[in-house]
């Protein structure tokens, strides 16, 4: 865990946001310290075909903490026809 943590403390691949074309859902997390919501909120208004849901009172594993609600997200979000272009 600790060199997975320390190498990725290094790793930047904002410049590469714009390239990516697929619709994309962010789960974000109120109480996620790994990843604030600040940079959530990047991530989504640099990502065009992006949709931010950020829960409530969870942190940053919030597929384990509220695994329904995570699930039920994504499946709407999978469901949803959304449009886009490559």
């Amino acid at each position: 865990m600790i060199r997975l943590t320390n190498s990725a403390e290094s790793y930047d691949v904002r410049h590469e946001i714009e390239n990516i074309k697929v619709p994309v859902m962010i789960v974000g997390a109120e109480e996620d310290y790994l990843t604030p919501l600040v940079h959530q909120r990047i991530l989504n208004n640099n990502l065009p075909n992006s949709r931010l849901v950020i829960l409530p009172g969870v942190g940053h594993a919030s597929m384990y903490e509220v695994p329904e609600v995570f699930t039920t997200i994504l499946i709407g979000f999978l469901k949803t026809k959304l449009e886009f272009t490559i």
